[in-house]
């Protein structure tokens, strides 16, 4: 590794050399950069130094210090235990020292490491009269020497340290309390190999042969980009070392839903289409090939290591995916590490996404991975390669038996399944159809098995404390997961407080990034949940230390795997993570501890196991453990909000709909005098408004006023929920304020839980406190005498003239399923709109959807796409009703972006305009869907149109709806189910 001779670490040897002498003592000490050393760390230094250097024999001491840096040390173990009794040193063998801090020197901007030079001088000294006295520190150690050449010595060194100050060693409780860390020094007398001994050190801590300075890592990352151009939402890049995106695809938990017939509606099912490939009991890494054919590890922390291999010409600028193993993991004797790779992206400059895993006649990503076994030149390094057997055939259950019965056939352990598509591209959902490359994508199609008793979860762990369990002594752990949010809570307070508080986007990062930076979470599943579940106790061994089941140490503040024990109702600790602790300790909190979905998916297999009898294929009444109902929306999903995913078939038919709301939203007359920032359509309450999926149309097309209101909690407050979006919609407000120097303020808006069959004038419809204290102070005039903070006083009365617009997008057929609860809906509309205000609403057409149903024998319509060997539902609609005539007209509605089928009823129009009336409300407008799109399509050969009809103001929208206008043009499957689709606007009379 080459270095620059700029680097401050050289001046600063240089500096220190000047001051070498018999009296000073030059230490380097190697803090670790992401935290504590840990003790995998420590074995690993321990292993690689005892098989290349002898060890110096050297006993364990005492040392204590006081406030004066006056130091006495004592030798040996009996003699501390005597000293610890009776403070009584000089039976002993001991030295008194005082050592004095001459020059220090921190270089942490070159390494992976914290490099502190010191010089101390050291000087011979003498008990003091008041030492007995002298409050103290207290440390006990045990080191670990190596010297690695004339006038270098390595240690590693075993330290419980009291930290506070003390009289005694007893009162310290050092023995029986204190935990043990792990440091590293270097004892300098000849400056000349610091550079390379420091290297030594960090080689062995590693297990790593080539180690890479922090900017060669950033220029490797930044070759990396340059070659995967992975392309953000948006086209807004990102600058910096988070502008670096790591194509993983990660692959989610096997449920018992995807070991049902493919065939079936919201089914993605491992028994077609699928590979198998088993999982070894490793670390996932990309192996990155630049244009020299040098080969680097990347994993999830962007920490780069450089491998030693190289690459023939045929595989310069390749990316390959797979699983990093340890020697010590292997079963094979081998003590070399190996890379198991199981996926290409990039070869020779060449992407490969856009190819099928396998395919017999054309080119695929298998076969150009296995390329690389000839390509790679591994005999210079300490890492061996090798390529995974995808195993593919017309039973995966066989090639899964193949797996599970020979476990000893495979060089490594192994501790589960893996299944990828085998004709899908990745991230895609359908062959034939690559889609491109973009930040921050997911793809659930790839799963992960593990057997019953391997399904675990990483925890991050904090100390609560040592108590007994049913008499056993046990240290107590809080269990805690992440949660990608901006806010801990996005309740209604923190949220528009923080909303109306600030505006001004430094001081809004500002807090955000103090107070509110990365959450972590107590485990506390709703499902299934046991007492207790969120801590986990684990019993101390005669040391009075906390061991996992491989017996790695378990400690405060780190990242641990536990699986559940269902018999005992117990966590159980499996091992500690020291690579994902490494990266919590840097601060990059997303890759650690796993994330909430990810916790409850797991427990949710952990009590539907799928057992290894399932996963090869011996119990065939399988289907019988899998509920049918769990493929039916419930009214606690998300169903709103049915967002508009770029890489499915009916993308083109979602952008549509998004201009018909768009249209709608700016139908209402703008009121104040043209071109005035003050003009505005009014005051809009949004019924069913989910996730505030459409927070934009509202924004651009001009509304003073928004109040959204939706039964499901999880829309309201969650981390996609409805606050969540209104927070990151301010921040990107205040951005815009600073970048342009305006003052605009994002509209006031504010979402309640609660239920639009019920008063919403009164409250009645709001389902918790929050929501019904919000709803009083909107919708009620406001009194001079009441107490109001920051964004009450802003909202208060907001509602209490009534709303100029009502809309229910997509949700108004969830009133039809009684006579009940479509008058009181209908009510609600009527009361709380102005007179001529507008209430406007899409939903499928009753009528359209009646006249095809018709036509089909076994009550079901739908919209295929078919691919050579299969074909796949986009859309289906399946009868569920008999002779009901406008209420409970009970249809279940399949749409690929929701994967689920959705209970709703139709709508008759002509009824619904009947009905309407009967509340004020006389029809004003109403298209089907399929006029509309005839109408949009001639108004984006206007582009003058375009922007403040359908609130498009960014080009690279513009561009997508126009290619979705013409796409949909050609897709039948998607018309079809589009067309069905009604707009209509009443008007209060």
């Amino acid at each position: 590794m080459e270095i620059s001779q700029d680097e401050r670490i050289f001046s600063a040897i240089t500096n220190m050399n000047k001051l070498l002498s018999e009296d000073n003592e030059f230490i380097i000490k190697i803090v670790n950069d992401n935290g504590l050393w840990s003790e995998t760390e420590f074995n690993n230094f321990i292993s690689s130094f005892r098989s290349n250097y002898t060890e110096i024999d050297n006993d364990q001491y005492l040392q204590i210090t006081n406030q004066d840096n006056l130091t006495l040390e004592i030798t040996k173990l009996k003699n501390i235990l005597n000293y610890c009794n009776t403070n009584n040193y000089k039976s002993g063998i001991y030295k008194w020292y005082k050592s004095t801090l001459s020059q220090e020197e921190t270089i942490n901007d070159l390494l992976d490491v914290n490099i502190i030079m010191q010089m101390n001088k050291i000087e011979n000294a003498d008990e003091t009269e008041k030492w007995e006295t002298d409050m103290k520190r207290f440390k006990i150690i045990k080191e670990y020497k190596y010297n690695v050449e004339d006038g270098v010595e390595i240690t590693g060194k075993m330290v419980k340290d009291s930290v506070n100050l003390y009289p005694t060693m007893k009162k310290s409780k050092i023995n029986t309390s204190a935990t043990v860390n792990y440091e590293f020094e270097l004892k300098i007398k000849n400056t000349k190999n610091i550079l390379v001994n420091i290297l030594k050190l960090m080689q062995a801590l590693f297990l790593s042969k080539v180690i890479l300075t922090k900017k060669q890592q950033q220029q490797i990352l930044e070759e990396y980009q340059e070659l995967v151009n992975i392309t953000p939402f948006g086209g807004q890049q990102k600058s910096g070392e988070t502008a670096i995106y790591l194509l993983t695809p990660k692959p989610v938990a096997l449920k018992l839903s995807n070991l049902e017939d493919p065939n079936d509606y919201g089914v993605v099912s491992i028994l077609r289409g699928y590979t198998v490939t088993e999982k070894a009991d490793g670390e996932r890494l990309l192996l990155y090939i630049n244009g020299k054919g040098d080969v680097y590890t990347i994993d999830s922390s962007k920490r780069v290591e450089g491998t030693g291999i190289k690459a023939k010409k045929e595989a310069y600028n390749s990316l390959i995916d797979g699983e990093y193993i340890h020697c010590n993991k292997r079963i094979d004797k081998v003590k070399r590490n190996l890379y198991a790779a199981f996926d290409i992206y990039f070869l020779n400059n060449e992407k490969l996404t856009s190819l099928p895993l396998l395919d017999e006649k054309k080119k695929c990503r298998y076969n150009e991975m296995l390329k690389l076994n000839k390509l790679l030149d591994t005999k210079n390094s300490s890492i061996d390669f090798t390529v995974k057997k995808h195993r593919y055939g017309d039973n995966i259950y066989v090639e899964n038996k193949k797996i599970l019965d020979n476990p000893k056939s495979f060089p490594y352990e192994i501790d589960g399944l893996i299944f990828t598509p085998a004709n899908l591209a990745v991230y895609s959902y359908y062959p034939t159809m690559p889609i491109e490359l973009k930040v921050d994508m997911t793809w659930n199609n790839v799963f992960k098995w593990k057997p019953p008793e391997q399904n675990t979860v990483d925890f991050l762990i904090k100390y609560i404390g040592d108590v007994k369990k049913d008499g056993i002594d046990c240290r107590k752990f809080g269990l805690y997961v992440t949660d990608k949010s901006i806010l801990s809570d996005y309740n209604i307070d923190n949220v528009l407080t923080l909303r109306y508080k600030f505006n001004n986007i430094d001081k809004f990062t500002e807090y955000l990034e103090t107070t509110e930076k990365d959450v972590f979470k107590l485990f506390v599943p709703d499902k299934y949940y046991k007492n207790d579940v969120e801590f986990a106790y684990i019993e101390l061994n005669d040391r009075k230390e906390a061991r996992a089941e491989n017996n790695d140490k378990i400690e405060n503040n780190t990242i641990v795997e536990f699986r559940f024990d269902l018999p005992t109702n117990c966590w159980i600790p499996i091992r500690v993570r020291t690579d994902k602790t490494r990266i919590f300790n840097k601060g990059i909190y997303d890759k650690t501890a796993n994330s909430v979905q990810v916790a409850l998916d797991t427990w949710d297999t952990i009590h539907n196991m799928i057992s290894v009898s399932m996963i090869v294929g011996n119990e065939p009444e399988i289907k019988k453990e899998i509920k049918s109902e769990d493929n039916v929306l419930e009214t606690d999903d998300i169903y709103y909000e049915r967002n508009v995913p770029f890489n499915k078939i009916s993308n083109s038919m979602l952008l549509f709909h998004m201009l018909v709301k768009s249209q709608l939203y700016n139908k209402p007359p703008l009121v104040g005098k043209p071109g005035s920032k003050f003009q505005s359509r009014g005051a809009l309450l949004e019924l069913a408004c989910g996730q505030a999926g459409d927070l934009t149309n509202w924004k651009y097309s001009k509304y003073q006023f928004v109040l959204g209101i939706d039964l499901v909690k999880s829309n309201i407050y969650t981390s996609k929920g409805s606050y969540a979006k209104l927070i990151r919609e301010h921040k990107k407000q205040l951005n815009y304020n600073k970048k342009t120097g305006r003052n605009f303020s994002l509209i006031d808006m504010a979402f309640v839980v609660g239920d639009c069959t019920l008063d919403i004038k009164n409250g009645e419809a709001a389902i918790d406190k929050e929501s019904k204290d919000l709803l009083k102070i909107i919708m009620n005039p406001v009194k001079k005498q009441q107490n109001l903070n920051i964004y009450e006083r802003v909202l208060a009365g907001k509602g209490k003239d009534k709303f100029n617009v009502i809309s229910c997008m997509f949700a108004i057929h969830y009133f039809f399923e009684s006579e009940t609860k479509l008058e009181q809906f209908l009510s609600n509309v009527s009361d709380n709109l102005q007179q001529d205000g507008l209430f406007f609403a899409t939903f499928m057409d009753g009528s359209s959807v009646e006249a095809k149903l018709k036509t089909k024998k076994n009550g079901i319509i739908e919209g295929r796409k078919n691919f050579d060997e299969y074909s796949v539902p986009v859309w289906a609609i399946i009868k569920q009703y008999t002779n009901e005539k406008y209420y409970n007209k009970k249809i279940d509605v399949f749409i690929e972006n929701t994967q689920k089928l959705i209970r709703e009823y139709l709508v008759n129009f002509e009824f619904l305009v009947t009905k309407a009336k009967e509340y004020g409300l006389e029809l004003e407008e109403t298209e089907l869907f399929s006029e509309t799109y005839e109408k949009i399509k001639k108004d984006f050969e206007k582009p003058e149109l375009i922007k403040n009809k359908f609130n498009l103001f960014e080009a690279w929208r513009i561009e997508d709806h126009k290619n979705s206008l013409k796409e949909l043009e050609t897709n039948e499957i998607s018309k079809g189910f589009s067309f069905l689709n009604r707009w209509v606007i009443f008007k209060k009379v």
